[in-house]
């Protein structure tokens, strides 16, 4: 950068402090100026909380690296901390800065007069430039691989979530858990680290799709070829992400289920699935466990694009199941005949037979509906109030605990009442509603039984004028869900300007709505949110059924390991991994085996000793 002022000296290899000192309309155009040339400035990494550009590995006895530091100074003179176990710039080093432009270390900041800058040759074009260390972009993939996988960064990473492990079992002090496990991970060079400024990270949803892909299809933020530790790293970070998430910390849980996403291998990077790969790792992938938590965050914002968004980068990338944006259950059957379709028309062939035996006698379970409701009503939807003597959607008191968080869905001021007449929170009383049970038994068979399995509910379904469900999907993508029209707003048939009906149900990206006395058949794994924005309420007889694709034969086992699978995800959900060296002993915290001493099994039996960072004693507590 040629510069004219005397105190440059019309050097275009390095610029005084006094020049940098100075005003930004020096006739430099301010490339010397406290704007530090025209990069942006990347810093390596930043003491937890502090102003300081000091590495967090220089001030606690750890290894640091060699940068610029300084207590808050404009241009801070060049400081040498203690050896590097991650980065140290050398002469040569391959490095890439901010503006993109990659290049090589021609020499040090105490070599030159250039106040905490770097010569480096850049291999575009034939010029040199200086480069504060804080504006380096990256390492080359192959520096950070070998810093990676070095023995003092892994070891320095187990020890800090091998703390964590032991504040969550031995003490339940989970808070303190949590600052261990962002230590360690910490500890990992990251591709995305950046000055400290986590004010976007995690949170890319106001730029829309093209920052998310922006941020989601980069290169792995985990830049080394060990596909093994590449996986067990995805499982710290999605722990982590999780576990931040229920402390209401959205935006770093999101941090760092995208970092664990970018970091699973996939299948072009060769192979990483052994025969021994614990259930945790396969499941880690197969079930698509950690897209699922990150789509489920931006749902429970209401920021359903964004949850699509995540499911079409897993499509895109070969991670997980999902073949559909919209369809994104927490277990996606995989079935050779597995049909997928989001609505089932009238018209269709695949539209059950029952259902339209069910349609021919709607005039007699809609008059027990009307009876349950409160005495003798009429069938106009104007006279008929929401039944407030009924359970709410998502209470659980009535189920036992079951479907407690299905109240979720529901929007601010909306009112979802149910009357269980099958599965759980049934009144098991053929007194309620005689008839209409009669009549489920002989044309329904499969709804009653996946009922009484626990997989599906038969319930007369009541939403209050006003009531919204935001968009959601099922867990599971085996069964149907049928809605026979009993009670239906006047004007629910009535569209807006985008083409929604007042009162109606999406599914996938079409509306629909209902009809008295007729059967709308879809799949709740898709994506499907209801409105009903009418003076009047809504009522449905609601059926779950089993897809008819999936034989008789093998449903039991299908629900038997769905339910397996949810088991195992809730509470490998609420433990921490361990490193692989412990996989015998993780199992038996997940239930997946047992102590070959006392039988026992289960994360509380799990205790840490001998803690060090030569490594660490997990034992069975009752063993002990």
């Amino acid at each position: 950068f040629s510069c004219t002022r005397s105190f440059c000296q019309g050097s275009a290899v390095y610029c005084s402090e006094q020049c940098r000192d100075d005003d930004l309309d020096a006739t430099c155009g301010g490339q010397h100026s406290r704007r530090r040339c025209r990069f942006l400035g990347l810093q390596r990494r930043r003491d937890r909380g502090s102003n300081s550009n000091r590495s967090s590995k220089c001030n606690d006895g750890r290894p640091g690296v060699q940068i610029v530091t300084g207590q808050g100074e404009a241009f801070p003179q060049y400081q040498e901390c203690a050896s590097s176990g991650t980065y140290e710039p050398v002469p040569g080093d391959e490095v890439e800065c901010r503006t993109g432009e990659t290049g090589t270390i021609v020499q040090y900041p105490n070599e030159i007069d250039a106040c905490g800058s770097l010569l480096v040759q850049l291999d575009n074009r034939n010029a040199c430039i200086l480069c504060d260390i804080d504006a380096l972009a990256t390492q080359t993939p192959e520096r950070m691989g070998r810093a990676n996988r070095s023995e003092g960064v892994q070891a320095d990473a187990t020890y800090q979530w091998m703390c964590g492990v032991r504040c969550w079992y031995n003490e339940k002090d989970y808070r303190q858990a949590m600052v261990h496990f962002e230590e360690s991970l910490d500890t990992i060079v990251w591709e995305d680290d950046d000055d400290g400024d986590d004010s976007n990270e995690g949170n890319v949803s106001n730029g829309g799709e093209d920052e998310y892909y922006r941020e989601m299809l980069r290169p792995p933020p985990l830049r080394t070829n060990d596909n093994q530790t590449r996986l067990h790293i995805a499982r710290r970070a999605y722990f982590l992400g999780a576990c931040l998430l229920d402390a209401d910390r959205t935006k770093e849980g999101r941090k760092w289920l995208m970092r664990s996403l970018r970091s699973i291998p996939t299948w072009e990077d060769g192979p990483f699935m052994v025969a021994d790969s614990s259930a945790a790792e396969v499941d880690c992938l197969a079930q698509n466990s950690v897209a699922m938590e990150l789509a489920l965050s931006y749902e429970e914002a209401g920021e359903v694009d964004m949850a699509r968004h995540v499911a079409q980068w897993t499509i895109e990338t070969g991670i997980g199941g999902w073949t559909d944006a919209y369809q994104r259950p927490g277990y996606l059957y995989m079935g050779e005949n597995n049909s997928v379709r989001p609505y089932t028309p009238p018209e269709d062939p695949q539209f059950p037979s029952w259902c339209r035996a069910l349609e021919q006698e709607s005039d007699t379970i809609l008059e027990e509906f009307l009876a349950l409701i409160g005495g003798d009503r009429s069938p106009c939807s104007s006279e008929i109030q929401q039944p407030k003597h009924w359970p709410t959607v998502g209470s659980g008191d009535h189920r036992g605990g079951g479907g407690a968080n299905d109240h979720r869905v529901v929007g601010e001021g909306g009112d979802w009442r149910e009357h269980v007449l099958f599965g759980s929170g049934a009144a098991h009383n053929d007194r309620i509603a005689p008839r209409t049970k009669a009549l489920i038994r002989k044309h329904a068979k499969d709804a009653v039984e996946l009922a009484e399995s626990g997989g599906g509910e038969v319930i007369f379904s009541v939403l209050a004028p006003g009531t919204r469900i935001a968009p959601h999907c099922a867990s599971i993508n085996v069964r149907l869900t049928a809605h026979l029209g009993l009670v239906v707003p006047k004007a629910g048939c009535q569209m807006d300007d985008r083409g929604v009906f007042k009162c109606g149900i999406r599914v996938a990206n079409e509306w629909h709505t209902w009809k008295v006395g007729k059967m709308l058949v879809f799949d709740d794994s898709f994506e499907h949110e209801v409105h009903n924005d009418t003076n009047e309420v809504r009522a449905v007889l609601l059926m779950r059924f089993y897809n008819s694709s999936i034989s008789k034969e093998d449903r039991e086992l299908i629900m038997t390991e769905c339910q397996r699978l949810k088991s195992m995800e809730t509470t490998k959900r609420y433990n921490p991994p361990l490193p692989k060296s412990y996989e015998e002993l993780e199992r038996i915290g997940l239930g997946l085996s047992q102590c070959p001493r006392c039988f026992s099994s289960g994360p509380d039996i799990l205790f840490v000793s001998d803690l060090s960072h030569a490594g660490a004693t997990v034992v069975c507590r009752r063993c002990m």
